[in-house]
């Protein structure tokens, strides 16, 4: 604390009280002036007071100094000189008396004296100024030594005045500056020990960095859909180019747990990964540093192969083909199991494997543990997934899921062929409005969701725009908490089953009728026979009576029309196997023609034909075919009467709406020959439409009723089939479909 007002008399005489001009105005006001002009690098002297009372001359002037820390002040202190005035003034009352003698003197001789007196005051000038100068030169150049760095040799002046303190305070200061570099120094080198250890703890929290940022980008494939392939490849690469290995492999398990199978690589040339993919090792019977690692679990760093003693004669087999000196091996574990292990080294830089290097690879293939299980998984669940989409994907029925507003949430493609919809136009869309076609079904499918039925059968349902026949089976979805989640509707086209399963009733029953008729015919076939020889000799013996002989010829003429329709049923009933052989439709139908050309010119009728052409041969019995067709012109003719049009064509189609895709013994068959034979006669009234082709079943006077019903069999037999359908003569028209088969 520097000396003020209130320091003690003790501590003032002691000394040990720094004097500071700025606080000093108490003792004389100059002083803190000569210490703002010294600030001020001004040079001058100021009369002051000593602590004492005593008034002396102070001169003053700055040490100039602009570097380091000094250099925003540009000085580095400054430099006081006292003297006191009594001192002055008591020489020079003696210099006065002196003087007063020497002026006596200097009346007898004053020339010699004006002479001395001057050059006693130079020399004496010259004496104070040196004693006053030189020290301050001295301590000026010391504090300049001391400002550049120099060793300064402090204490050679030794004086009791200002410049004596002056004089110790430098030499204080340059021991003080001369510590301080030696610590600046050594704080420097401290410094720089500390800049290394920074910078590579800094090498190593960028390179955990790198790791983390890593880690973090390849767990962004947890929730993706990548494939596993693509995922392991990434894995591998990442701790390549993060880790900074030359080479990375990946083992795992195979799925029964016994051998350790090659997975991926990175990094290895095309021969090492051929050498790679060959590796498969048993986990239980081969000691190697693979499967050893797989067993135990724990990390395995080989630094010099050549002096690993724990390598076992196996070991050394592998060693041959990878040619890797020093390699860890570190295992992949997930959820207490471990599922693989990743191997990495520096073969190519040989850049040395350090312990962070390994701990990093151990954090790093516990996150990939994780991701190839979850990918596994997905994987899992995928396939899972599209198995059981596969098989709603193509189910023979229609399967449609709605929620419980009736929304339809999902739909297979049976499903949208049954609807006739596009899948994507109707996800999402109320489904009562697909189902407007349907009888009732709307209401049902409201009367469930408003009443939260659970299930649903509906036998069969007709469609109204095509007449398709469905079935539906509606059953709920509870959720786990067993609430209403929704519903699976079950669609089923019956329309051909129900069609086969009417074609077979008929086919029952017109068999159960066919044997009857054949019975009948049979036993009715040999009296008639017995009747007509009799009739006949009958007849030849009346003769000549006329009127007996004509209800004879009448009664014959009525037992031969008994005969045909006795023959007609035993045809019917018992068909004669067919001669089957390939035949040209167009000229099968061209020959039937012939056997009506002079009905249909006696009767005004006009027939048509219009044949595709290059139609691919049929495989029939060409009687039979011949047969069907004659009976159906023979209808036509007999429904036109007088005047009046026939129209037959010959189409290939690919149609199926009758039998969809058709087996015949071990070919399957897609494309049939239609045969369309039209008139312009009466029809056939709507009444008889459904029955058509049953037996006995006729609107002509004097018909037997089962020629449409041989046809009918005629063509099924033929694998083929016969449908009534529209026509513009006003008359009827049917469809004949024959299958088209390719001739061996």
């Amino acid at each position: 604390k520097a000396y003020s007002e209130n320091s003690s008399e003790e501590d003032i005489k002691a000394g040990r009280i720094p004097f500071n001009l700025d606080t000093a105005g108490f003792v004389h006001p100059n002083y803190p002036i000569v210490a703002k002009a010294v600030r001020n690098k001004e040079t001058g002297s100021k009369v002051t007071t000593n602590i004492g009372g005593i008034q002396k001359v102070m001169a003053y002037a700055p040490i100039l100094y602009s570097t380091g820390q000094y250099e925003k002040h540009g000085i580095f202190g400054g430099i006081t000189i006292g003297a006191e005035f009594n001192q002055f003034q008591e020489s020079t009352a003696k210099v006065a008396s002196d003087l007063s003698d020497i002026i006596i003197l200097l009346r007898n001789n004053i020339t010699v004296f004006v002479l001395l007196t001057f050059v006693i005051t130079v020399i004496g000038s010259w004496l104070f100024s040196k004693n006053l100068t030189d020290p301050i030169l001295a301590i000026t150049g010391d504090a300049k030594r001391i400002a550049s760095g120099e060793d300064v040799q402090i204490g050679t002046i030794h004086r009791n005045d200002e410049i004596g303190v002056l004089s110790n305070t430098i030499g204080y200061m340059a021991q003080e500056l001369k510590r301080s570099n030696e610590e600046l120094k050594e704080s420097l080198v401290s410094l720089q020990d500390s800049k290394s250890e920074i910078e590579n703890y800094a090498k190593d929290l960028e390179y955990q960095i790198t790791i983390f940022s890593t880690i973090q980008r390849i767990s962004n494939i947890l929730g993706s859909t990548t494939p596993m392939e693509k995922v392991l490849k990434e894995i591998l690469r990442s701790c390549k180019e993060s880790l900074r290995f030359d080479r990375t492999v990946l083992y795992l398990r195979d799925d029964n747990n016994k051998y350790l199978e090659y997975t991926e690589n990175y990094g290895l040339s095309k021969e090492e990964e051929r050498s790679a993919k060959n590796a498969r090792y048993n986990i239980y019977d081969q000691d190697c540093i693979e499967t050893r690692v797989l067993r135990t679990g724990e990390i395995i760093f080989v630094e010099d192969f050549k002096n690993y003693s724990e390598a076992t004669e196996f070991d050394k087999r592998i060693y041959q083909s990878s040619k890797s000196d020093s390699f860890v091996y570190v295992p992949l574990k997930a959820k207490e199991n471990i599922i693989g292990i990743l191997g990495a080294d520096r073969n190519h830089t040989k850049e040395k494997i350090k312990e962070i290097d390994i701990n990093s690879l151990q954090i790093f293939a516990n996150q990939a543990s994780r991701i190839i299980e979850n990918s596994q998984l997905y994987q899992e669940i995928s396939e899972q997934r599209n198995f059981f989409e596969n098989i709603i994907r193509f189910m023979i029925k229609g399967v449609v899921t709605i929620d419980v507003k009736g929304v339809i949430t999902s739909i297979n493609r049976t499903a949208c062929e049954i609807l006739h919809v596009e899948r994507e136009s109707v996800l999402g869309m109320e489904i009562v409005s697909y189902l407007e076609n349907f009888q009732d079904f709307p209401e049902l499918i409201n009367k469930l969701i408003t009443e939260s039925i659970t299930k649903a059968d509906i036998n069969e349902m007709r469609m109204n725009v095509n007449g398709k026949i469905i079935s539906a089976n509606i059953t709920a979805i509870e959720s786990e908490e067993s609430d209403l989640a929704g519903y699976i509707v079950l669609l089923e086209d019956v329309t051909e089953k129900k069609r086969l399963d009417d074609h077979l009733h008929d086919l029952d029953r017109l068999a159960s009728l066919g044997k009857f008729a054949a019975g009948i015919a049979h036993e009715i076939r040999n009296p008639l026979t017995g009747l007509s020889v009799f009739l006949d000799d009958l007849h030849d013996k009346l003769s000549s009576q006329v009127e007996n002989s004509r209800f004879i010829s009448l009664a014959l003429s009525e037992i031969g029309r008994l005969e045909r329709l006795v023959n007609e049923l035993l045809d019917y009933a018992t068909p004669h196997s067919a001669q089957m052989d390939y035949h040209d439709l167009n000229t099968l139908i061209e020959s039937t023609l012939h056997f009506t050309e002079k009905q249909c010119r006696d009767a005004g009728i006009k027939v048509e034909v219009f044949y595709e052409k290059n139609l691919p041969k049929i495989h029939v019995d060409s009687g039979k075919i011949q047969q069907a067709l004659l009976n159906m012109i023979l209808n036509a003719i007999q429904a036109i009467g007088k005047n009046g049009k026939i129209r037959i064509s010959t189409k290939i189609s690919v149609e199926s709406e009758f039998l969809s895709v058709f087996e015949r013994g071990t070919r399957k068959i897609s494309k049939w020959i239609k045969i369309i034979i039209e008139d312009s006669g009466s029809g056939i009234s709507k009444e008889l439409q459904s029955k058509i082709f049953e037996p006995f079943v006729t609107e002509k006077k004097g018909g037997t009723g089962l020629g449409l019903s041989i046809t009918q069999s005629i063509i099924s037999e033929h694998n083929g089939k016969i449908e009534l359908a529209d026509t513009d003569l006003q008359g009827a028209s049917f469809i004949i479909y024959l299958p088209a088969i390719k001739e061996r």
